[in-house]
């Protein structure tokens, strides 16, 4: 999905480096941004990054949801959905 398809902005939190794979194999989300770790280097290690700017395509903020939820289950670490919001990228 291309971000200009998106109508939501899910924000997520969770330390789970594995948060790229389970966003990136799911149809209608794209993990755009990150925030609360630091800096990482080209090529380095990922930072503790918590925060996550996640947009999806969806009938409703509840579908949005649900979906990103779905996307996280098998994440070894604790995942939490901290709002969802309609988006537009114009």
């Amino acid at each position: 999905m291309d971000l200009s398809e998106a109508n939501y902005r899910v924000v997520l939190r969770t330390h789970d480096d594995e948060i790229h794979q389970a966003i990136a194999g799911a149809g209608g989300l794209v993990l755009f941004m990150g925030t609360g770790g630091g800096i990482a280097p080209p090529g380095g290690p990922l930072p503790e990054v918590d925060t996550w700017g996640i947009y999806a395509k969806a009938e409703s903020a509840e579908e949005a949801q649900r979906m990103v939820e779905d996307a996280v289950s098998g994440l070894e670490k604790v995942a939490v959905v901290i709002s969802v919001a309609p988006f537009s990228a114009e």
